[in-house]
């Protein structure tokens, strides 16, 4: 169903060749070879779905789309473990305090370590075990209310500001350079324009006013790039934590509905860095760290997935290069 063009208004012809079993008399369908089906015909009568969905389709099919079946020019496939869609929220992001290896399940409905279990104790004397609707709810509680504090979010709104301005500055001697560079390629064409109506013979700049042409081209679509990127001063504002817990809070009641669960599931794990589990008094302490610029991203995200469309890629990127220096923010469950 994912893969059918008439949701979108596109209709193919001659994909299979259907042919007769002559034993049971029932038809089987045999897709043809590229170079034999015929080209889509448009059929907009029966467009219920915008390209822009279908295209997100086909990428999030792509990403996880199995080694084998990729092509010879794509990205190197990933290992088999890391391309399983992760069953927990927390699958693939435990690790044991004492030893470092991964925690994991242990039983039906407890995590444990897994040097502890496999190896011994001499390995590892970490044999504590933890429920895991217990572990989902501590983890939702440290992302919902510790993760985002107000004295973080001070440093890095400081740290934000000198690269913010760092960029401008950046990007005011770039402009320089540019309108420089253009003014220069300006007057060669025009000195070979004049050269040519005097009558040299133009065959002479045809090299040179392709290139010329092209790099023109080029300082200008940088130039309107600029021009379109958004100014700093409605991108992150003091009451980051607050629009951080709300959205959070929006995330969490869409990961108790069936229906929004596996797209709330995943948001909710770019968040998560890494969980530590380690033995204190007896019981399991928790350190979780979670990935500030996603946490930002979030705070910008009107919806659960995308960035709103006020806000571009190139927004995001300039938070992100900002926290480039921070470790991911830890907070004790």
């Amino acid at each position: 169903m994912l893969n059918n063009q008439l949701y979108v208004g596109r209709r193919a012809y001659a994909r299979q060749t259907y042919r007769k079993n002559p034993d049971t008399g029932k038809r089987h369908a045999f897709l043809n070879a590229e170079e034999q089906q015929a080209i889509t015909v448009a059929a907009p009568d029966l467009r219920i779905v915008s390209d822009t969905l279908w295209q997100s389709v086909k990428d999030r099919q792509q990403s996880l789309r199995r080694g084998p079946m990729k092509a010879r020019d794509a990205v190197p496939a990933l290992p088999l473990f890391a391309q399983q869609r992760p069953k927990y929220l927390t699958s693939g992001k435990m690790t044991c305090g004492e030893c470092g290896s991964s925690y994991a399940k242990s039983g039906r409905t407890r995590f444990g370590c897994q040097g502890a279990s496999k190896k011994g104790p001499a390995f590892c004397g970490n044999r504590l075990t933890i429920r895991q609707d217990d572990l989902d709810a501590r983890i939702l509680s440290g992302l919902a209310n510790g993760m985002v504090r107000d004295e973080v979010l001070a440093v890095f709104l400081e740290e934000y500001a000198k690269e913010t301005a760092r960029l401008e500055a950046s990007a005011t001697d770039s402009q320089q350079q540019r309108d420089l560079e253009l003014m220069e390629i300006d007057r060669q064409i025009a000195l070979a324009k004049a050269a040519i109506l005097k009558g040299v013979d133009a065959s002479m700049f045809t090299a040179e006013m392709r290139a010329w042409a092209e790099r023109r081209g080029t300082l200008l679509a940088e130039a309107e790039r600029a021009f379109k990127l958004p100014t700093s001063t409605n991108l992150l504002h003091a009451d980051l934590g607050n629009t951080y817990r709300q959205r959070f809070g929006r995330l969490t009641d869409a990961f108790e509905d069936d229906a929004l669960r596996s797209q709330a599931f995943e948001r909710i794990r770019s968040l998560i860095d890494r969980v530590v589990l380690k033995p204190e008094n007896g019981i399991l302490a928790i350190n979780l760290r979670g990935e500030f610029a996603s946490m930002l991203e979030l705070c910008v995200c009107p919806e659960t997935q995308k960035a709103s469309a006020g806000v571009s890629g190139e927004a995001l990127q300039i938070k992100m290069v900002a926290g480039t220096g921070f470790e991911p923010v830890t907070f004790r469950l």
